[in-house]
């Protein structure tokens, strides 16, 4: 996984989630890097506990549908957008610089 290959994408993905938790040992389970960047990201925008939000995804639940269900008071909606697009913001980020980072 790009975490693993990327110390730098792990460091700002760690910032997100509880201290102590390892950014690549969470990420297990996830379809794919956006969806855990996502998932962090709203975690951390909205207080929720990350283990909560994780395993509400692994069950099954979309993004919104997870924080409607741990945040009800949330406009979960606009939660779930605004994680996903700070997710795409952030990959996006991370390809320039990796791409930047590559041996010519």
């Amino acid at each position: 996984m790009l975490l693993e290959r990327n110390p730098q994408l792990a460091k700002r993905v760690a910032a997100l989630l509880p201290s102590g938790v390892d950014p690549i040992e969470a990420s297990v389970g996830f379809k794919n890097l956006g969806q855990f960047i996502a998932a962090s990201r709203a975690s951390h925008n909205l207080s929720i506990p990350f283990e909560d939000l994780h395993d509400s995804l692994l069950a099954g639940n979309k993004l919104g549908e997870a924080i409607r269900e741990l945040r009800p008071e949330a406009d979960y909606k606009h939660e779930a957008k605004l994680a996903e697009r700070q997710a795409k913001q952030e990959l996006k980020a991370i390809e320039k610089e990796f791409e930047g980072n590559q041996v010519r």
